[in-house]
């Protein structure tokens, strides 16, 4: 009961994560990937290259799909060390996230995978792919690419708008 309160309001407090207007997405996944690693109890490093301005709507996208696979780590992956690596290069923003975790069957997953449902579609919202590879007892890897000045209409899904 506890931890689904802890959840509940730390889902409350990211419904808005205004400082992206103020910081960029290279200094919010810092910032956020500690603050996960402290609560979860789980090494996270966050590592960016080449880092450049990007339209508010696709460093809102790629956060919240940030804030869904770390929370998809923390419930169900059993990792100890969790890496979150952001780059540009050239026209392409990369974003991924690795686990040392217990890792899952993809072919099983389909039927009950909300989370990945999620990001996928926040990621095809913006024009862009998310992939992800795992094998039981062998860690997960996500990872989402897109075009860093890609034409996007309306808002994230999840925003404040939905």
């Amino acid at each position: 009961m506890r931890q689904a309160q802890q959840e509940l309001t730390n889902l409350i407090q990211e419904l808005r994560p205004a400082a992206l207007k103020n910081k960029g997405l290279a200094m919010a996944l810092r910032e956020y990937g500690g603050d996960w690693s402290r609560q979860n109890n789980i090494a996270a490093e966050v590592r960016v290259r080449g880092e450049q301005a990007m339209p508010l709507l696709l460093e809102q996208t790629l956060f919240r799909v940030t804030q869904e696979a770390l929370a998809n780590i923390a419930r169900h992956s059993g990792a100890t060390q969790v890496e979150v690596y952001l780059a540009w290069e050239g026209d392409q923003v990369t974003l991924s996230f690795s686990d040392d975790g217990r890792g899952f069957d993809l072919a099983t997953l389909h039927a009950k995978g909300l989370g990945l449902r999620s990001m996928r579609e926040r990621v095809e919202a913006i024009g862009g792919e998310l992939s992800v590879t795992s094998q039981p007892e062998a860690g997960t890897q996500v990872t989402v690419r897109c075009k860093k000045a890609q034409e996007t209409q309306g808002q994230p899904i999840g925003s404040e708008t939905d």
